[in-house]
């Protein structure tokens, strides 16, 4: 046997070999690492739909706690004020706007009234009193002994079918006024395409009995993806009740499943003719541009200089192919100039991250300290923002400090100014030859423009929308003094602006 043949059989049978270990590392290594990841998005989206629900509860729930509030603020006014008239528009107000009716009712739940919300505004999309009873003989004593008090929750009537409720409970100086204050929601295929939409999903209803044949025709369990793609869940609402049965259709499988799939063995087969056939012509004429391709990856390797390029002078095959891998090197030079970029910037707002400010600080103390120029540091700090991200939510966080950095974007426009995001709700600006007084100027242009914006902030006591603090130290770098200690300074005037009631700028 020739050299060329047993080079020819070694080329074989390792195309062979290459792909049987490549198949058993696809069905023993990686497909189960894919099925895992695969399962722990398809659970991340299911704890996304029930935590959207939670938060529609949260929000009907403090429109109540803004009823209780406006009770006990009536309650306390002089008894020769006329306040009783607005009771039954107080409730519609908290109990109207995208849901379905509200329920006015005394303690006792002997003198109740059920009215419509914008979604049932006629009397056929009204319950009966059956339903009103049975609301009520849940509702009450879950409300019971305590006073301004609320309750949210999901329940499965037996005559209304899956609702979203929140009731309150006040006390009135009179027993002619109501005292309990229902809102509800129906759950059903309207209001579950709404949270479907909003989180890019597609989810349906389905009877409890449909639900559980189908779990057992495909031979599967809840939160398990069948073979035809479907996710099944059941949430739990009041005393741990069965109240919405759901099926989820996912996205395609994105990878090979099958232990031994056709175009496994085609694969094979296509590979190993092909390289047979090919090996002489392939042998004789690329070795040496091989051999030279290879040098100068190596080259690009060991150096990382992605701009270098592969010389092939065929135009063949493997000329396409030393084409490709030059496109590629491009693209690879292009992204990782990009991926530097992205290294400095805050993926929420856009703005330079700790890692950016940290880097151009060392280029504006060169400059400050070589023209003698005066460096103002401001620190930003947004106001009760913990309680900002606990009443509105995260996404409405994430809102708020995309809105601040637009300001600071606009508010800071030179080219030597420095804007970056340094913490959870901290900015901090950089500017170069601002003296003292245009520097408090600065800061409060910015709280200012926040407050025009007028965002509604219940959880801030100052002014009931969101506010900013900010700490504002200039000086000129000279001596020991390092921006590393103006900006010390700038933390000590915010901490300042902090203890005299926020919403504010000190200069230290």
């Amino acid at each position: 046997m020739t050299t060329g043949q047993r080079a020819l059989c070694l080329i074989a049978g390792n195309v062979v070999l290459t792909f049987l270990l490549t198949l058993l590392a696809r069905n023993l290594l990686i497909n189960p690492e894919l099925l895992a990841i695969e399962q722990a998005a398809d659970q991340k989206d299911i704890a996304r739909f029930e935590q959207s629900i939670d938060r529609y509860r949260s929000i009907i729930e403090g429109r109540i706690k803004r009823i209780s509030s406006a009770v006990a603020l009536f309650e306390g006014l002089d008894n020769e004020i006329h306040w009783q008239p607005l009771i039954q528009p107080l409730a519609e107000m908290g109990g109207y706007e995208e849901l379905d009716y509200f329920i006015l009712s005394n303690n006792a739940g002997t003198q109740s009234s059920i009215y419509p919300g914008e979604l049932a505004n006629n009397a056929t999309l009204l319950p009966d009193d059956a339903i009103k009873t049975e609301l009520l003989a849940h509702l009450i004593p879950r409300l019971e002994g305590v006073t301004n008090s609320t309750t949210s929750g999901l329940y499965l009537s037996r005559n209304d079918g899956p609702l979203i409720y929140a009731a309150g409970k006040s006390k009135w100086g009179t027993n002619e006024l109501p005292t309990i204050y229902i809102a509800v929601r129906r759950v059903n295929d309207s209001l579950i395409k709404e949270f479907t939409e909003r989180l890019g999903l597609e989810a349906e209803l389905v009877p409890a009995n449909i639900l559980s044949k189908e779990i057992k025709e495909a031979q599967s369990e809840l939160g398990q993806r069948t073979q035809r793609g479907v996710l099944y869940d059941i949430i739990y609402g009041d005393n741990a009740q069965a109240v919405l049965h759901l099926r989820f259709q996912t996205a395609p499988r994105g990878f090979d499943d099958k232990p031994l799939s056709p175009t496994v063995w085609v694969g094979i087969l296509v590979a190993a003719g092909s390289w047979s056939l090919v090996f002489f012509y392939v042998y004789y004429r690329t070795v040496t541009p091989l051999r030279r391709i290879t040098h100068t990856m190596q080259l690009i390797r060991q150096t990382n200089n992605f701009d270098r390029h592969l010389v092939y002078k065929n135009n063949d095959e493997f000329g396409k192919l030393v084409n490709e891998c030059n496109e590629l090197l491009k693209h690879i030079s292009q992204h990782t100039g990009r991926l530097e970029s992205y290294s400095y910037e805050d993926a929420l707002t856009g703005l330079g991250n700790r890692r950016y400010f940290q880097e151009k600080l060392q280029y504006h103390y060169s400059i400050a300290k070589r023209q003698s120029l005066s460096v103002t540091a401001i620190v930003f700090d947004l106001d009760f923002f913990k309680q900002y991200n606990d009443n509105y939510g995260h996404d409405g966080g994430d809102a708020v400090l995309r809105q601040f950095a637009a300001i600071l974007r606009k508010s800071f426009t030179r080219d030597l100014d420095i804007v970056a995001r340094t913490g959870g709700e901290e900015f901090i600006v950089l500017v170069l030859d601002v003296n003292t007084s245009e520097s408090l100027r600065l800061a409060n242009r910015v709280i200012e423009r926040l407050l025009n914006h007028q965002i509604p902030h219940i959880g801030n006591p100052v002014l009931g929308q969101v506010t900013v603090s900010a700490g504002v130290a200039t000086a000129r770098i000279e001596g020991e003094l390092s921006l590393e200690t103006l900006i010390t300074n700038a933390d000590a005037a915010l901490y300042k602006a902090k203890q005299q009631g926020r919403n504010r700028a000190c200069q230290h």
